[in-house]
């Protein structure tokens, strides 16, 4: 049976209530998890997050661990990815690939077709050009729609042809079961790619995945300090450790709980963020939807739908260069969501620069007052 290593998600499954974890607090969680791979972010979200994720390599750097840093698989993403990867020796890039239809459809105007084989292109493009190894997260590939096993698969081979180094399998609802996995699991042996698993736990069997997935000769199991990754449903990375006896160093995870605790006290608004019906991140309103207990906030993982949900305005209303301005904004003032008020005056500010295609007034009308209405 292979021996696992975990890929620690915190600053990046996470990211919305940690994105302020900076490259101390990440050199103390790399001392708790040796022989792991650390999810060290998103370089493409904002300027201050490339920088942020520039700085956390370069102290990783000399720890023993792996650095890898995140993007969605597509080209525009290849220049943050490369500034990032350049910064030490001991580093991946892991891109994700949206697998169910209703994911696809809502990112792509193109067919489902089309927008995998250009995603397998960016694989391709970064192997063939790169030493830097190129990992592939394989999302919401449990969603229940037909075909989708076999779509799975076809995906997974492809970017494996392409040069990928492993297939990350991700129950990103946390609705799997082991029977559903297994499954899968089988397949990618089959077609001898090396594979890892990203759960959550959101039906209580998350354990019960972690090891099937082992089991059937998993390299890699996703987990996050704490479990905070999204809707809090991640298996804590000492809980993993320890189910599969894996390197583990109690004193320096104990350090990071105090440290966390105390970036968490700083930052209070971060607390909202770990209510499981709070959404923030573009993927997550689309493989959820916007349901009537959900409360949708601005963060830096959202997206210009996720603006326009908030602000009652078609996402298309907002300039390209909105988003990351917003967002290097909240790094400034080391805040974790941003109010619809809030919204509504730093986009007012832009709008007077010609950053947005509706009218101020617009905004401020259409922003929802501090009763809901």
């Amino acid at each position: 049976m292979t021996t696992p290593v975990l890929r620690e998600d915190i600053r990046r499954d996470g990211l919305a209530m940690n994105f302020l974890l900076g490259e101390s607090l990440m050199q103390v969680l790399a001392s708790a998890l040796p022989e792991a791979i650390i999810n060290i972010g998103y370089p493409g979200i904002c300027p201050a997050e490339l920088c942020a994720c520039q700085r956390i390599t370069r102290a990783l750097a000399s720890y023993p661990v792996e650095s890898a840093v995140v993007a969605h698989a597509c080209a525009t993403q290849i220049a943050s990815l490369e500034s990032v990867a350049c910064c030490a020796q001991n580093t991946s890039v892991n891109v994700w690939v949206p697998c169910s239809e209703r994911l696809i459809r809502q990112i792509s105007p193109d067919s489902s077709r089309a927008f995998l084989e250009s995603c397998i292109a960016t694989v391709r493009s970064w192997s063939s050009t790169h030493s830097t190894p190129i990992d592939v997260a394989l999302v919401d590939v449990t969603a229940d729609e037909d075909g989708l096993h076999h779509r799975t698969l076809w995906i997974a081979e492809q970017c494996i042809l392409a040069g990928c180094r492993h297939i990350i399998v991700g129950d990103s609802m946390g609705m799997a079961t082991p029977g559903q996995l297994i499954s899968l699991f089988r397949g990618l042996e089959e077609m001898g790619g090396a594979f890892e698993f990203h759960g959550h736990n959101d039906n209580g069997l998350l354990e019960s995945n972690i090891q099937a997935a082992v089991a059937n000769g998993a390299c890699g199991i996703g987990s996050a300090a704490f479990g905070l990754g999204e809707r809090k449903t991640m298996a804590d990375s000492r809980r993993v450790a320890q189910l599969l006896s894996l390197p583990f160093d109690d004193s320096a995870y104990a350090e990071f709980a105090n440290l966390h605790e105390g970036y968490r006290v700083a930052h209070p608004s971060c607390e909202t963020l770990l209510n499981p019906d709070t959404i923030i991140s573009g993927a997550q309103l689309r493989l959820r939807g916007s349901l009537p207990d959900t409360n949708v906030m601005f963060g830096v993982t959202s997206d210009r739908r996720i603006l326009g949900e908030i602000m009652r305005l078609p996402p298309n209303s907002f300039r390209s260069d909105v988003l990351p301005r917003l967002k290097d904004q909240m790094y400034h003032e080391e805040r974790c969501v941003l109010s619809a008020v809030d919204l509504a005056m730093y986009l007012e500010t832009m709008d007077r620069r010609g950053a947005i295609a509706t009218t101020a007034s617009d905004i401020v009308r259409l922003t929802p007052s501090k009763d809901g209405t």
